[in-house]
């Protein structure tokens, strides 16, 4: 058994080592309560980032097909004017024939009436 002398020992020894854990529980919690706050933060800063990418992507999507628009306006631009040359190249051959055709007609029948 222990003597009183012995026993005031071990109580003061326990004291000191519980404001000992005591001091650094708190020094813990100071810690780890700024380490959850710095992790508040970055989750925080993930879901904006996200947030922005996903922004981007769906503007880079909509310019995609912006440009895909546009080069198909321009490609019907581009093929617009050779149509309408053809166009143009067939009458003036059609205009040119029929020209020809009634001067020789009309040719023919100053001929043959006279």
């Amino acid at each position: 058994m222990l003597n009183e002398e012995e026993l005031l020992t071990k109580v003061i020894e326990t004291e000191e080592r519980s404001k000992s854990n005591t001091h650094r529980l708190n020094h813990m919690e100071k810690e780890y309560g700024e380490l959850g706050k710095s992790i508040h933060r970055m989750a925080t800063a993930v879901e904006v980032l996200a947030t922005e990418q996903k922004h981007s992507t769906d503007e880079q999507r909509k310019m995609r097909e912006t440009m895909s628009e546009t080069a198909n306006r321009v490609a019907s631009l581009e093929i617009a004017p050779s149509k309408q040359a053809k166009k143009i190249r067939d009458e003036i051959i059609k205009q040119s024939i029929g020209m020809i055709l009634g001067t020789l007609i009309g040719a023919i029948f100053a001929l043959i009436l006279q």
